[in-house]
């Protein structure tokens, strides 16, 4: 059992096994999810994310956090990733809890993977 304060690394639920989340959604509506934040407001989970686009063009990429309404449950993005610029980073600690589901889609569909983890930090601030 964890005690208060303590961190605890998890996999993104959106990434079975570690293995990269293939963006397919194109749009906020159809937006996948990448993770559900822990369940309550004791605990928060604090977000590291990185993204990789794959096509021969730029793609952006948006990540929403506990809906699908723009701009209000965007949290970063819409972001540019060049074309074939490698693993970018896009969110570094951002937090959630109370069951908040983070999301993603991409301006072309099937060109950027999602791969990460996340930091629990139990019995709240």
């Amino acid at each position: 059992m964890a005690d208060p304060g303590d961190i605890i690394p998890y996999d993104l639920s959106g990434c079975a096994n570690g293995v990269p989340l293939l963006v397919t959604a194109t749009n906020a509506g159809a937006s996948q999810t990448v993770d559900t934040a822990v369940t309550g407001t004791t605990d928060r989970d604090y977000y590291h994310v990185w993204a990789c686009n794959t096509h021969t063009a730029d793609v952006d990429v948006t990540f929403l956090l506990g809906g699908t309404t723009e701009p209000d449950n965007i949290i970063c993005g819409p972001l540019t990733l060049m074309a074939k610029s490698g693993v970018n980073i896009v969110l570094d600690g951002e937090f959630a809890n109370n069951a908040k589901v983070l999301r993603v889609y991409a301006s072309i569909g099937s060109e950027v993977t999602v791969t990460g983890y996340k930091n629990r930090r139990t019995g709240g601030d």
